[in-house]
């Protein structure tokens, strides 16, 4: 009895196993369907066009899916099919639908392809599944013949080197918030490359959703084309309705946003003609201006893409993929002359560039810290964001910024606040809405232990709870050594807004290192200053008396944001400025050599009204006798006279006084105060 029982299981397992066995792909042959010749000549007609479409290349793969569906659903168990359609999916944005018929080809017909199991291995990349990806690219490997093998080896290597670094990635998450950002800003088509001025108050963004008018533009992808939106943030720190801008920053082909000037009044775009060029427009007022296509110096006949200005506006670091490169597409920098004209580009060197490609550069705030995307750095596979950090006339050891913020997926785009502590991607994830989608990126720095913390008033303007957070072994982030400064100008006796030029100097060199201007319509200004330096900060309109201000940045003090509303006034009898740029040796009547650009605007504003008399007044604080400070403040402002007239100005129109510590603007029981009250005013007293 137990034998015949033993044969019987025997028997059953060997149908069971037949069964297996013997799936194999059916063809599309009257043969294999008899009786439905008609249905076999439909689903060979979508056959013929989904293979039509397939051989004219990616941009036909969405369409030819289509067909392709039609068949399968009279023959799933073709290899072919199951292999081309899986292809079409994994090549375009609905990679996850792949899967089930790149595995089921392979079970069909391993050898339906030479390509197959390479393909279902970056499948098993992209889904996080290293080990069998890896398992698919050796059996790949072992496949090939020794002629292949040689021309395939490099990427092979790549892709398994790709695996077992994302698994040590994966093992050490970065500590992040990641969320996906509701209302308007994300749609069901595609949105991405989010670009945000330094405080986060306006973001721009591409999209291929239709336009408001409804687009009929499609193209070879069956996509809308790009248009640029903008989405501006309200006091309640969530982002406004989003608005398309219209013309001229969107036209009738591709528009798509690169750059942004941290101030938010430039913005560089990338248009398809040309082969693909670089573009930059002006905000005037609340109207941008019409976009320029960039210097030959810049644009060539190759590609150039995306594009990052300096904070002060001097240097430009963008993307080309000229033959004079490292690789594919490399990043470039370029540097404007005295005469406000872009020079040549040049390649960043090998430090950055690779044999692969970079792109989607972007250059932070804070002078130093270069952000780009790359498939040849060490990456999860795909692309993922590097930074690199500029020092000593070098560029570090670019370093990949961790998952979940990379995966193994493309990760191609991002910017970055001011402060650092934000991010913003645009990126396929599973949360999103079946696109490309924005994504606000929180980064945490190093783990603490439970206590009550005010992380969460980062994110407090979120619309969303955080979908994906990981908090593991804590990956140290630095702060952001910079200042912010940011307003709005006014006329002083009106309040109406002002567009004013807001000058930065180096005060221990007396270089001048860049201007911006205010807003014409609102008379809004924000300038960023990285630390390092110590600033003379000048604000000068026609018929006004300058404002100025002293930020020393030279010891690294962090993230901070100063909000100075500036109001300027008119150049008339009675009124005065405390001149903040003007420095003397302590307790002496020496001007230093700091104090000669702040000079040099005096020296301006007499020249260019010479109807008018002032007064230069030199206060003290109340530490030391008050002779002694009366005779120091006297002597101060003399010193500031003499050097108006040895520059040429006439002695009668000067005056100087000396008042000691009698107007003190401050408190004199605090070292802020003190210094405040250590001041030189300049005056108007006859015109």
């Amino acid at each position: 009895m137990h034998y015949r029982l033993f044969y019987l299981i025997i028997i059953l397992l060997g149908i069971s196993t037949g069964v297996v066995r013997a799936q194999e792909s059916v063809p599309f042959e009257k043969d294999a369907f008899p009786g439905r010749e008609k249905e076999l000549r439909q689903a060979k007609k979508q056959l013929k066009k989904g293979d039509r479409l397939f051989e004219s290349g990616l941009g036909y793969y969405q369409e030819a899916a289509d067909h392709y569906v039609k068949a399968y659903v009279f023959n799933p168990d073709n290899a072919t099919l199951n292999y081309q359609l899986g292809v079409c999916y994994f090549r375009t944005n609905k990679k996850e639908k792949a899967g089930k018929y790149l595995k089921k080809a392979y079970q069909l017909n391993p050898d339906v392809k030479d390509n197959l199991a390479f393909i279902l291995g970056e499948y098993y990349q992209y889904q996080s599944e290293f080990d069998k990806a890896i398992e698919m690219y050796q059996s790949y490997r072992k496949k090939l013949p020794p002629e292949k093998l040689e021309n395939e080896r490099q990427k092979i290597d790549k892709h398994i080197k790709e695996c077992e670094y994302a698994k040590e990635l994966v093992g050490k998450p970065v500590r992040v918030f990641i969320d996906h950002l509701s209302g308007d800003l994300n749609s069901a088509y595609p949105d991405y490359g989010p670009v945000v001025n330094a405080d986060e108050s306006v973001l721009f963004f591409t999209t291929r959703r239709p336009s408001v008018k409804g687009s009929e533009h499609t193209e070879s992808d069956f996509g809308y084309m790009e248009d640029i939106l903008i989405a501006e943030r309200d006091r309640d720190g969530s982002w406004s309705v989003v608005r398309n801008p219209g013309k001229p920053l969107n036209s009738d082909e591709h528009d798509a946003i690169v750059g942004i000037t941290p101030d938010g009044q430039q913005l560089f775009l990338y248009k398809a003609s040309g082969g693909g060029d670089l573009y930059y427009s002006r905000l005037d007022g609340n109207q941008w201006r019409k976009p320029k296509k960039l210097s030959n110096k810049v644009n060539s006949k190759y590609h150039e893409s995306y594009a990052s200005f300096s904070y002060d506006g001097k240097r430009m670091f963008y993307v080309s993929d000229m033959p004079d490169g490292y690789g594919q597409h490399d990043i470039y920098m370029s540097e404007l002359s005295e005469k406000g004209k872009w020079q040549e580009g040049k390649n960043l060197g090998a430090v950055i560039n690779t044999p692969y490609d970079e792109t989607a550069v972007f250059m932070h705030p804070d002078g130093k810290t270069l952000y780009f995307s790359s498939t040849g750095h060490s990456t999860m596979g795909g692309y993922d964001i590097f930074k690199s950090e500029f020092s000593d006339g070098e560029w570090s050891d670019p370093e990949n910024l961790g998952y979940p913020l990379n995966t193994p997926g493309d990760d191609v785009f991002i910017t970055l606040s001011a402060s650092g502590k934000h991010a913003y991607i645009s990126s396929v994830r599973p949360e999103g809405k079946g696109d490309q989608d924005i994504y606000l990126v929180t980064f945490l720095g190093p783990e603490k232990g439970v206590i009550n913390t005010s992380e969460d008033q980062l994110i407090a303007y979120n619309q969303e709870p955080v979908t994906q957070t990981l908090i593991e072994e804590a990956v140290e982030v630095e702060t952001t050594q910079l200042t912010l400064m940011k307003g709005i100008i006014t006329d002083k006796k009106t309040g109406e807004p002002l567009q004013a030029e807001i000058t930065l100097t180096n005060v221990n060199t007396n270089e001048q290192l860049t201007s911006f201007t205010s807003n014409s319509e609102t008379g809004k200004y924000l300038v960023t200053l990285p630390a390092g330096k110590n600033y003379g900060i000048a604000v000068r309109a026609d018929g006004y008396l300058f404002y100025s201000e002293n930020i020393d940045l030279r010891e690294k003090s962090g993230y901070r944001e100063i909000e100075k509303n500036i109001a300027l006034d008119q150049i008339e009898i009675g009124k005065s400025i405390v001149l903040r740029n003007i420095f003397f040796d302590s307790g002496k009547s020496t001007l230093r050599d700091e104090s000669q650009a702040e000079l040099d605007r005096l020296y301006e504003i007499m020249d260019e009204n010479p109807g008018i008399r002032v007064e230069i007044s030199g206060h003290t604080d109340n530490v030391g006798s008050a002779s002694f400070n009366k005779k120091l403040s006297e002597a101060r402002a003399k010193a500031v006279v003499d050097y108006l007239v040895d520059k040429g100005i006439d002695a009668g129109r000067l005056e100087y006084a000396g008042y000691g510590f009698e107007k003190p603007i401050a408190s004199n029981d605090t070292e802020e105060g003190r210094q405040k009250n250590r001041r030189t005013e300049f005056k108007i007293i006859a015109k």
